[in-house]
């Protein structure tokens, strides 16, 4: 994510991945063959800010998002890649 984030024109106030304690069924492919597993989704978290009471969630490129998928998904064990859209309020900044 940090690569890619890196190569926006402006870069956000923050930003990180999240795995939260959930995982979701999704195929991976065993000798030519899809076979179900359960694995682990990652959530892309940026968000801009002046004072951390409130945020903002930057545009991101669709295509740059589908580049942070691609890497993320060659983790073992990761599934699922979900970009959080969520401002501040109502969400927090953090995940926890």
């Amino acid at each position: 994510m940090r690569e890619e984030i890196g190569k926006l024109p402006e870069t956000p106030w923050q930003y990180f991945c999240a795995i939260p304690d959930i995982k979701s069924t999704g195929i991976k492919y065993v000798n030519g063959k899809g076979e179900r597993y359960m694995g682990w989704a990652v959530i892309i978290r940026a968000v801009n800010t002046v004072d951390a009471v409130t945020a903002t969630v930057p545009e991101i490129p669709f295509a740059t998002l589908c580049t942070m998928r691609d890497k993320i998904v060659k983790i073992p064990g990761v599934n699922r890649v979900l970009w959080d859209i969520s401002e501040k309020p109502v969400a927090t900044i953090e995940w926890e």
